[in-house]
């Protein structure tokens, strides 16, 4: 290991860890608030009209404190008219108030109000979410397949993907979900979520049978160190959706995961970072993997050495389980730790995981956001260009916030890219997933998709949303060819010329509160136009989705 790597690797520890620990002492420890809240998008309105100035945004879910802590810095700002207009006041503060906790037990209300709860010797529980599901859904699922460089054990079918780890089957599915939460006195706190529904493995009609444990974690904390242990949902990225690390399209992952709650600032000249987060887990992929239960472990630090701006840094890697590449423990703790096949270039590479290594950046101007989140799968100094395309994945796009004549139009624009082999190991063979499912961005490799969204939110008793997409994927076979040792003349040769599919979708969302008592309504309907599927000439069809939620709670 060069010097200059292991200078980057003792820094990014020494922030992680002063980061983690620098927070205010004896706060309560909290659960993490699901990320189908509504919430969020209360939060993402407050961070790009620039009124909350310290959240991370590319890290997710925050805790119950955390949502608190947001909802009271963009209090306090409320009334400095150098940050809020006078005419966009009465807004955000129902915007705030939308988020607000009730006082004394971080208790979100009323998107995120609990159906019940009780609290009794230091001991609080609550019954967070309650909800029943219709799908109709005519949209069969293809796997990604073997393009020549790798396979992944997962399907492409994105009008039932980007749903938190919820499967769908084909045709009419009825799905049943209840989440629990609670805090065991000042240090400790649990969440549970369990769906009876469909796996998305049957061919036809689905009906709610026995339930399954969608997540459930325990979470122990001092000062502003948490520790996570269990089934729960790590999404790390920028992006509408999340990023190349994970998206929305990700399950719940069984992991163990440490690091600071609310956003930390650093002693001394680290002050300079700004407000600071950074996470690292390690997680069980499960028994589908070509090396069962191999493992994934991360890692991500975010700060905001700016108000207006947000960056970070995060590694993935793949490695372990039964029959995989052997390593002694030193050398998998490196793996994860350091960046080495990135930011250096040496005569060996580990030859023991699968590694992706990203930075990621959002600018948040007066009426404008920008953002950019990539992780390469390879880098070699000797081919740069090819290094940055056809091993990169990356999403990029613009938000413009507070649109129309009350500021309740939203509009954002994205741009989506995946690498040759992105997702994919010569080795690990089941490519970057859990259960079936891609952990990263659903265009799995050699995609590119063009996202735009309306969202219409007045932070009252309905909301809207329109999303658009675009998307192409490539089904021509590549190999890799050399002209010598260490990877010389390293190139990608197409060897199969097959047609593009292309994918145009149109998806509506709508929501109502308090259709009946205090129950919400969710309906959601999509229409998808595919041409050349699974990458056949000529072989077009039309797939469409229907789905409504009667809703108590959280989501």
């Amino acid at each position: 290991m060069s010097s200059r790597t292991t200078l980057i690797h003792c820094l990014a520890v020494a922030a992680f860890v002063t980061a983690a620990a620098s927070q205010q002492g004896g706060a309560q420890v909290t659960p993490q608030v699901p990320l189908d809240a509504r919430t969020y998008d209360r939060v993402d309105a407050l961070i790009a009209e620039g009124i909350v100035r310290t959240a991370i945004v590319g890290q997710r879910p925050y805790s119950r404190r955390e949502i608190a802590r947001i909802a009271a810095e963009a209090s306090s700002r409320l009334d400095d008219t150098s940050v809020v207009g006078r005419s966009d006041r009465p807004r955000i503060a129902r915007i705030i108030e939308s988020i607000s906790v009730g006082p004394g037990d971080l208790q979100l209300a009323p998107v995120g109000g609990a159906i019940s709860g009780v609290t009794a010797r230091g001991v609080t529980a609550r019954i967070d979410g309650l909800a029943l599901t219709v799908t109709e859904l005519d949209s069969p699922a293809r796997p990604v397949g073997d393009v020549g460089l790798g396979t992944i054990d997962a399907v492409i079918n994105p009008l039932a993907e980007l749903r938190s780890g919820r499967r769908l089957s084909l045709r009419s599915t009825v799905a049943s979900e209840a989440a629990a939460s609670g805090e065991l006195g000042s240090h400790v706190a649990f969440a549970a979520h369990i769906v009876a529904g469909p796996t998305g493995d049957e061919p036809v009609r689905s009906y709610p049978g026995t339930p399954r444990v969608h997540s459930l974690s325990l979470t122990a904390g001092v000062n502003n160190i948490v520790l996570q242990v269990g089934r729960q949902p790590v999404l790390y990225g920028q992006g509408i959706t999340g990023g190349p690390f994970t998206t929305r399209n990700a399950p719940a992952l069984d992991m163990v995961r440490v690091g600071n709650d609310v956003p930390a600032t650093l002693p001394s000249f680290l002050r300079l970072l700004g407000p600071a987060s950074g996470s690292i887990f390690l997680a069980d992929l499960g028994p589908r993997q070509n090396f069962p239960h191999a493992r994934l472990a991360g890692w991500k630090m975010s700060f905001r050495p700016r108000p207006w701006l947000e960056v970070g840094a995060s590694l993935l890697s793949q490695q372990g389980g039964q029959g995989g590449p052997e390593a002694k423990f030193h050398e998998r703790v490196v793996d994860v730790l350091t960046i080495i096949d990135v930011l250096v270039l040496q005569d060996r590479d580990l030859l023991i995981s699968n590694k992706l290594a990203g930075v990621d950046l959002r600018l948040t101007l007066p009426g404008v956001e920008l953002y950019y989140d990539g992780m390469l799968d390879d880098f070699d100094a000797r081919r740069i260009v090819s290094s940055l395309w056809e091993e990169n994945g990356f999403v990029t796009g613009i938000t413009l916030p507070g649109l129309g004549p009350n500021g309740a139009f939203r509009i954002d624009a994205e741009y989506q890219h995946t690498g040759l082999r992105y997702y994919q190991h010569g080795q690990f063979l089941s490519g970057v997933t859990f259960n079936g499912a891609i952990l990263g961005l659903p265009l799995g490799p050699r995609g590119e998709a063009g996202l735009g969204r309306l969202r219409w939110d007045p932070a009252g008793r309905a909301s809207a949303t329109v999303t658009a997409a675009l998307e192409r994927r490539s089904g021509d076979v590549y190999v890799i060819t050399t002209s010598g040792p260490n990877d010389a003349g390293w190139q990608f040769v197409k060897t199969v010329d097959n047609p593009e599919e292309r994918r145009a979708r149109l998806v509506a969302g709508l929501v109502v509160d308090r259709v009946v008592g205090r129950a919400r309504l969710q309906a959601e309907a999509g229409i998808e136009r595919v041409a050349n599927a699974g990458f056949a000439a000529g072989r077009s069809r039309t797939n469409k989705l229907g789905q409504l939620s009667l809703v108590l709670g959280f989501w």
